[in-house]
């Protein structure tokens, strides 16, 4: 039976430079990290937000323009003064990016973004920051009985999730790798390199 390597420090560099080496992607992050972190930091001011919403929709194909209006999430992000409390949102109590993740779809319902909020949140902070993503998910369910227990409901709520990445941090000691580098690395895993382990593809009939 084939199966996915141990984590490692080795496995984590090889994968994350190949991260790195595919086209536009590390290009993306770094001008995302200025947008955020330089050009407009704060998200006091609607017109502010709604091109950081854009940019990151466009960049990373988030496609939540297909459910929600991005000036009506730019003006959801902007009324919860979010600047205040987004350097706490790993806090054990901190909701802050499920709330921000909880906004009114095109349909008058409410959706859950909750991906692309934490995206949105972690280019404040870059590598202590690190994004949830479905293919994450996939690495870290497929480790889960090795090193903690959690559900994929815990997954999405992010303090959980934070400490869900903490603890494969310790247990498999890659203390050396940040944890968006750790992240990039589960995400590059599970969408190229382990893929058909984690979602084989059904057979023809």
């Amino acid at each position: 039976m084939v199966t996915i390597p141990e984590p490692s420090y080795d496995e984590v560099s090889e994968c994350y430079k190949e991260w790195k080496d595919l086209q536009d992607y590390s290009k993306y992050d770094c001008f995302l990290n200025k947008l955020f972190t330089e050009i407009y930091p704060n998200n006091v001011d609607t017109g502010e937000v709604l091109i950081k919403v854009r940019v990151l929709d466009s960049l990373y194909s988030t496609n939540i323009g297909m459910q929600v209006y991005p000036m009506d999430l730019a003006e959801h992000i902007v009324g919860f003064k979010i600047d205040q409390y987004i350097k706490s949102i790993i806090d054990s109590d901190s909701t802050l990016v499920n709330e921000i993740a909880l906004v009114e779809g095109r349909k008058g319902k409410d959706i859950n973004l909750f991906s692309f909020a934490t995206k949105y949140c972690s280019f404040h902070f870059q590598e202590d920051y690190p994004i949830y993503d479905s293919h994450v998910s996939d690495m870290l369910k497929y480790f889960k009985d090795e090193f903690a227990e959690f559900t994929m409901t815990d997954l999405r709520q992010y303090p959980k999730f934070y400490k869900v990445m903490e603890e494969f941090q310790k247990f498999y000691g890659l203390e050396e790798h940040s944890l968006r580098k750790i992240e990039k690395y589960l995400w590059y895993a599970a969408k190229y390199r382990y893929s058909d382990i984690l979602r084989p593809k059904k057979a023809n009939k």
